[in-house]
């Protein structure tokens, strides 16, 4: 059976860096990773990573990529971000304030240093290339 479903690309406002991230596991817990790129608000890349974490949760390989990637904003001066993630618990986590105790610390010193923060629960349609590099952090994918 065929479900057709629209998906919009909206990028961001013209301040902000648009990023893509996604976490993974093989099994769970198993070996995990993340990913996640970074691009203009033209769609214009920057910025792209993958990361192993060891072996943990496909849940805290979840939080893990969006940590990763406004650490890594912070770093490169980028201090209003709009972040897609497929995880919808996460995006649910981080705009309610609700986070798990691995990583409150964290994320306050990041939030104390951005600007804007925007969260967007994307489609895997969307999210492809984060998929794609968060597998690459576990090694299911070569390359």
């Amino acid at each position: 059976m065929q479900r057709i479903v629209e998906v919009r690309f909206i990028l961001p406002a013209i301040s902000h860096t648009f990023i893509c991230c996604d976490g993974a596991s093989k099994g769970n817990p198993g070996v995990a990773g993340y990913g996640f790129v970074c691009r203009d608000y033209l769609g214009g890349f920057i910025y792209a990573e993958a990361k192993g974490l060891g072996i943990a949760a496909n849940f805290i390989a979840e939080f893990m990529d969006i940590v990763g990637a406004a650490e890594w904003e912070l770093i490169n001066n980028k201090v209003n971000i709009c972040i897609h993630s497929y995880s919808s618990a996460s995006v649910k986590a981080y705009t309610s304030g609700k986070l798990p105790w691995f990583i409150i610390t964290r994320w306050k010193r990041i939030k104390e240093l951005l600007r804007d923060i925007q969260f967007v629960h994307s489609l895997r349609e969307i999210n492809f290339s984060a998929d794609s590099l968060a597998k690459k952090g576990v090694g299911l994918e070569r390359g």
